[in-house]
């Protein structure tokens, strides 16, 4: 039988859970899943068609009550077999709540490394210990916060890894950069804090004056107005090009050389995977996301991300050296592929099946988290 799934989202534009919703949702009828989603903004929806069936809230705040209402009324048309509650709090809490009143199975989303961070964080997790059913998290648990990670033990999470999904056409060819030639340094997410934006730019003075590049920053968020005040701070006007949010990142990364993610931390770094999945060298902090997902197969370079000076040698040596190109490029792409819709969409039918079915469907019975690629990686 198919399984009937509701999924509880603010929008459906925008970053990491945003887009793993709808890779789920576009993948879930070829897995035996119906999927419903209701949001808030549903703008990005669009490519669904008319194959996933989308409510909208009658209100477009962010924070409002007649979500309770909302939901149930969705509740009541759609129903779901289970209510995947993914995020923000404002999100999830009614879901979970809503399910909890109609006796409905629900899944509450670890999408990133979880602690106390918001004001809703905390009702939030208390609304999850007591009314959802399981937790499914993108990213280890270990680096979430204590608390965390006995709801996790306590719910019998199981860990699902992000999936990605980029059209054959904005594969690069596998060329060398020619010694000497400008190469594009690409910056690519949210403008904040974790991102550690300050990082890049910080090395840029540091590398050495014969390279010659520019950087290119995809992205928005609450530290805009700082990234542009440390640009001028250093005089990089001439290198430094903001270009805010975009929807053609794909093909803005197919003319990078290198995208650096300087990341203070990561739930599940999606960027990389799809610049992995583009073919472009990626030099990444150390940290354990982007250790766990790289594991040994070194497509990539890691860097300290409290050391700007050593962000610069990295790419003082990738500049020197570019005939190092094609194999990480290759290994990029094996580990994108193993990251695919279909896979993570056939993970998630057997957590909802193991959920109906009352049985544990921990890792074993589920299948291999899809970021498990290895224990080692390059320096």
């Amino acid at each position: 039988m198919s399984i009937r799934v509701l999924h509880c989202i603010h929008s459906l534009s925008g970053g990491g859970a945003e887009r793993q919703v709808q890779l789920l949702a576009a993948a879930s009828h070829d897995e035996g899943m119906i999927p419903g989603i209701f949001c808030v903004n549903e703008t990005g929806g669009e490519q669904l068609g008319r194959t996933v069936r989308i409510y909208k809230s009658l209100k477009s705040m962010k924070y409002n009550l007649s979500l309770f209402s909302s939901i149930h009324d969705v509740v009541i048309d759609f129903r779901p077999d289970v209510v995947h509650a993914w995020l923000p709090a404002s999100m999830t809490i009614p879901a979970m709540l809503v399910a909890w009143v109609h006796r409905i199975p629900s899944v509450f989303s670890y999408r990133n490394k979880m602690f106390f961070n918001r004001p809703l964080t905390v009702p939030e997790y208390l609304c999850a210990a007591g009314a959802v059913s399981r937790v499914v998290s993108n990213n280890p648990i270990g680096q979430s916060n204590r608390a965390y990670r006995f709801l996790y033990r306590w719910k019998q999470g199981v860990e699902i890894a992000n999936a990605v999904h980029v059209d054959a056409g904005f594969r690069k060819a596998i060329t060398d950069p020619t010694a000497g030639s400008t190469k594009t340094i690409l910056l690519a997410g949210r403008l904040t804090k974790q991102k550690n934006w300050q990082c890049l730019l910080r090395a840029l003075p540091l590398i050495d004056r014969q390279h010659s590049y520019r950087v290119t920053i995809c992205g928005d968020g609450e530290d805009a107005g700082a990234v542009r005040k440390l640009i001028h701070a250093l005089n990089l006007q001439d290198r430094v090009t903001l270009l805010g949010y975009r929807r053609d990142l794909y093909a803005i990364m197919q003319g990078a050389d290198v995208l650096v993610l300087p990341s203070w931390y990561e739930g599940m770094p999606n960027v990389l995977l799809e610049a992995l999945a583009v073919g472009i060298p990626c030099l990444v902090s150390d940290i354990p996301a982007h250790r766990d997902l790289i594991g040994d197969t070194r497509c990539a370079v890691m860097f300290d991300p409290g050391a700007p000076a050593e962000l610069a040698a990295r790419l003082n040596g990738f500049f020197a050296a570019p005939g190092s190109v094609a194999g990480m490029v290759r290994a990029g792409w094996a580990v994108a592929d193993a990251h695919s819709p279909a896979t993570m969409a056939q993970q998630y039918t057997r957590f909802y099946r193991a959920l109906l079915s009352g049985t544990s469907g921990h890792a074993s019975e589920i299948g291999p988290a899809l970021n498990r690629q290895g224990s080692g990686h390059t320096r």
